[in-house]
């Protein structure tokens, strides 16, 4: 019985040494470093640099071998400076400023060929720095989200307006409905500066439903899959997106991550 009660403090002590670990480990100095994605046969591989609080993510598409896409953010003061190549080609520019709480408000992105501005962006958050919403207007149309988030500081759904100001009969309203894995969230892996658009979901989503807000009809769902490494990183996802009703399967992406650590 002594024997018994030894092994079972053991395996305590060794269980809350193994939390602690966990608990402690700096998942801040840990960034994305690549992803490439698999979709209709073709691999989209993205590559991200860091210098200082600069970041340059290249992009290349494997049927398109020859020529990369590279999307450049420089820091300048309190913004953030904006351009992309297109091979050596210089295709946009623009800024993303930052508020008070180090987070994007405002962007203005322009089509360098034709001069015209391509989108202006702006973004609200709370005081807990959780975006809450955001307006991107292409000129002929705009999104509008409007995100809501539930106790554990995840999305519970997104409220989006899209209204197309060229044909104002084809503008709806979805309403977007999460659901979650208990797994954390640890890194931000999905873009550039993820963070710099307000705080990330604790956990990792498992499902979106996407209904009409009108008639209540549930129009489609995106279900995703992960493979975790031993520190709970992302190291695959599998993205399947099905039209409703029927739950027909249009879609499926499998992204594998690399990372800085």
């Amino acid at each position: 019985m002594k024997n018994t009660h030894y092994l079972l403090l053991a395996s305590i002590l060794l269980l809350n040494a193994c939390k602690k670990d966990t608990a402690t480990f700096d998942y801040s100095k840990i960034k994305i470093k690549q992803s490439v994605t698999q979709h209709n046969s073709v691999y989209d591989t993205i590559r991200y640099t860091y210098t200082g609080e600069d970041v340059q993510t290249v992009t290349n598409y494997s049927n398109d071998p020859t020529f990369f896409y590279t999307f450049n953010y420089t820091k300048n003061g309190s913004k953030y400076d904006y351009s992309t190549f297109y091979g050596t080609t210089p295709t946009h520019q623009g800024f993303y400023n930052i508020n008070a709480q180090g987070l994007f408000d405002t962007s203005s992105i322009t089509n360098i060929i034709t001069t015209n501005i391509n989108n202006r962006d702006r973004y609200y958050y709370n005081s807990d720095g959780y975006n809450v919403r955001a307006i991107s207007n292409y000129n002929t149309y705009e999104n509008d989200v409007k995100k809501y988030y539930n106790s554990e500081g995840d999305y519970s759904y997104w409220i989006y307006d899209f209204s197309n100001f060229i044909t104002p009969s084809n503008s709806y309203r979805d309403s977007v409905v999460f659901e979650y894995y208990t797994d954390e969230n640890h890194v931000a892996f999905e873009y550039a500066l993820q963070d710099r658009f307000g705080k990330r979901n604790k956990h990792l989503v498992k499902k979106r439903s996407s209904y009409n807000s009108v008639t209540g009809t549930l129009k489609s769902t995106y279900e995703y899959e992960y493979v975790l490494d031993s520190k709970g990183l992302v190291k695959n996802r599998i993205w399947r997106i099905y039209n409703q009703p029927g739950n027909v399967l249009t879609d499926t992406r499998i992204t594998d991550y690399q990372y800085y650590e």
